[in-house]
């Protein structure tokens, strides 16, 4: 849509909307993952947890740098409808043909304050944040099942058979085809390592 210099690329998912009308695609829900975002062979269909509302997954990151963003963007806001309770992850959530104003509200502040986040990118915090605002004040959520995005720093118990602490057996096989979806959270090497594993294995 833009060149990066003009729009960074995190923001210019933002114009998801202009992107399904220039290519007339007619949806009733539509699925926004980030690039980094790997769907499972069995995934459930997630359009059947979501109640019709703006749904999300619930960020299970950093904590501090969480809160600190939270805490940034505020400024920014006249409601205080976000907290680390409520915090959604941005790279994958759910909408519909009733949320585009959310999108444009997201894209003006981004647009609004972009010297800001050029200055200060870590408590900006992308877009992510500034979704978390709008979203929270503009339409109810449906927070989707944790298995729907597991970061991949908890892949580790995923990946391997063993006997935990307490003398049971870890069938790692079980245990990640309860997961719907996996976000990867690390460096292009271990993400492309880690695709690697998953499609010898699935």
């Amino acid at each position: 849509l833009f060149s990066f210099e003009q729009v960074a690329p995190h923001i210019q998912k933002l114009y998801v909307y202009d992107i399904l009308k220039k290519h007339q695609i007619e949806f009733d829900q539509c699925l926004l993952v980030d690039w980094d975002t790997f769907p499972m062979p069995d995934a459930k269909n997630i359009f059947e947890y979501t109640s019709g509302n703006f749904s999300i997954c619930l960020d299970y990151g950093w904590a501090t740098s969480i809160i600190k963003s939270i805490d940034f963007m505020s400024q920014f806001f006249d409601h205080k409808n976000v907290t680390w309770d409520n915090y959604f992850n941005s790279g994958f959530f759910v909408f519909n043909k009733d949320h585009e104003h959310i999108f444009s509200e997201c894209i003006d502040v981004c647009l609004k304050h972009k010297d800001t986040q050029k200055q200060y990118p870590e408590l900006f915090h992308g877009d992510q944040t500034v979704l978390n605002y709008v979203v929270h004040k503009e339409t109810s959520t449906t927070i989707l099942p944790r298995s729907f995005m597991v970061h991949d720093y908890f892949l580790d118990i995923f990946l391997r058979n063993y006997t935990d602490h307490n003398g049971i057996y870890v069938d790692s096989q079980s245990y990640m085809t309860s997961i719907n979806f996996v976000h990867m959270t690390r460096d292009n090497n271990f993400r492309n390592g880690l695709v690697d594993l998953m499609a010898d294995r699935f």
